[in-house]
């Protein structure tokens, strides 16, 4: 049996997933923002590693432009707590539709959130 503690951090951990797939779909700086420590390092988000300050500054407005509407949805999170560390992997299913001329288009990807 797992002790309260470690549940407790695996509910947090995912809680951070959930507000950033949130805060990106909403284009909600602070959700987004929230997800991660403040000066934390994103790599594979855009040309170059950059901080979580850099990136919503980035990407929000870079989905606001092209996009109408995004929906991401994140299963099989995988949480394994070792020491002062924490591991975290999950699916990631993502549907952004793209209108223009009065054409919408539907993009869908899939990955994984590591």
């Amino acid at each position: 049996m797992e002790d309260s503690s470690l549940t407790s951090q695996r509910v947090l951990i995912i809680d951070c997933l959930l507000s950033y797939t949130r805060g990106i779909d909403r284009l909600d700086a602070e959700y987004v923002s929230s997800a991660f420590h403040p000066g934390a390092i994103l790599h594979n988000y855009g040309p170059d590693p950059m901080t979580i300050e850099d990136f919503v500054e980035y990407a929000l407005p870079s989905l606001r432009n092209r996009y109408v509407a995004t929906q991401h949805r994140v299963s099989n999170i995988r949480v394994e707590i070792v020491g002062s560390r924490a591991l975290v992997e999950s699916y990631v299913l993502a549907f952004h539709v793209e209108s223009r001329n009065e054409i919408n288009r539907l993009h869908t990807f899939n990955g994984r959130y590591i």
